[in-house]
């Protein structure tokens, strides 16, 4: 049986139990949940009952009922029958091909430790199953779907003198689960911030010590690994990867500080081989200044920045407090013909419904 609810504003108004399609016990559970909330695109609740697992989404989206298909972003719930209710289960939607849980295992072996993956149909079926080898000191940090391809990310951020690699990248074909592993090094004490895939080219932005920032390639037919840009004279932070598949470029943002008066967005452009095309600087407007950012396409001519700013006292602001986190709130920035057009500003507590929604945490 599959339960179908509907909810507005947060409470059931609507549930009723239905037929699993062709019998499947364990078939998915559909909810639609709206909830009045700005800048909140969604959130992930990660749940473990019993010898199940639930995900659970919170779309923001007007009242519908949303019927599925294939697993496509964004996930709305799935139960799975686990073997154990000790490990720590993740989920990635791969499309028509369904969902991929994965989780890590106790298993080691020299110095590797073993992920278990296992590809569900849409029917929440199981196609296959792999037992796969990372190394042991590796922390899981994101995965990303491209092109029939499910793409993992390990990063060893205490890296010790002895050890080769700080990095690597698990690449699955989710046809048949087979896999390939990269491995790699990236300066110590680094993080990964975005993380994406172009062509032959695994691309990733990284923040380094002392506010340094970089944006780097890893070519998978290669194995090469080089830096695209970095910035290591004035203080930065990578924000985001965006793959231009229009203009079939790279672009990556960073939000760099050069003195209390200076400061912006750098928006670089980059083909697949590493060349730069273009590069922007979009500047706050008086008494603000930017705090993060994401870049879509509107149009074919056309970019747009969404992001979040803080309002500041004057026209300055010393680095401690530059990349201080809390923010006033968003905005929104055209790129015309690689210029920066048109930038608005919405504050948080002029939204409608924002004020109670605050008093209500």
């Amino acid at each position: 049986m599959v339960n179908l609810i509907f909810f507005k504003n947060s409470k059931i108004i609507y549930q009723k139990q239905i037929k699993s399609v062709n019998g499947q016990k364990n078939q998915l559970t559909v909810i639609s949940i709206v909830l009045n909330l700005y800048l909140i695109k969604y959130f992930v609740i990660v749940m473990k009952l019993t010898k199940y697992i639930f995900i659970i989404f919170l779309p923001y989206l007007s009242c519908s009922v949303l019927k599925v298909i294939g697993q496509n972003d964004p996930l709305l719930r799935i139960e799975i029958r686990t073997k154990s209710d000790e490990a720590s289960y993740k989920i990635a939607t791969c499309g028509e091909r369904g969902v991929v849980m994965y989780y890590e295992t106790t298993i080691k072996e020299n110095d590797y430790k073993f992920w278990v993956f296992v590809l569900y149909n849409k029917y929440m079926q199981e196609s296959w199953k792999k037992d796969i080898p990372v190394y042991e000191n590796m922390n899981y940090q994101k995965h990303i779907f491209r092109n029939n391809c499910l793409y993992l990310f390990f990063h060893n951020i205490d890296k010790k003198k002895s050890e080769r690699f700080n990095f690597q990248v698990l690449k699955i074909d989710i046809s048949n689960g087979s896999y390939e592993l990269y491995s790699g090094g990236i300066p110590d004490k680094s993080q990964f911030v975005d993380v994406d895939v172009s062509g032959d080219f695994i691309i990733a932005g990284i923040n380094m010590e002392n506010n340094q920032s970089s944006l780097f390639s890893l070519n998978s037919i290669t194995k090469e690994i080089k830096p695209v840009f970095e910035i290591k004279e004035d203080k930065s932070r990578f924000e985001s990867i965006y793959i231009d598949t229009n203009n079939n470029s790279i672009i990556g943002v960073f939000n760099v500080y050069v003195s209390k008066s200076e400061y912006y967005f750098l928006v670089k452009e980059f083909d697949n081989q590493g060349n730069n095309l273009h590069s922007i600087k979009i500047t706050p407007g008086a008494g603000k200044k930017f705090n993060t950012a994401k870049l879509i396409n509107i149009s074919k001519n056309d970019k747009m920045i969404i992001g979040t700013y803080s309002n500041i006292k004057g026209s300055t602001i010393d680095n401690k407090r530059y990349f201080a986190k809390g923010s006033s709130g968003f905005f929104t920035c055209k790129i015309n013909e690689n210029n920066q057009a048109d930038t608005k500003y919405f504050d948080f507590l002029d939204l409608e419904n924002m004020k109670g929604y605050l008093k209500s945490k």
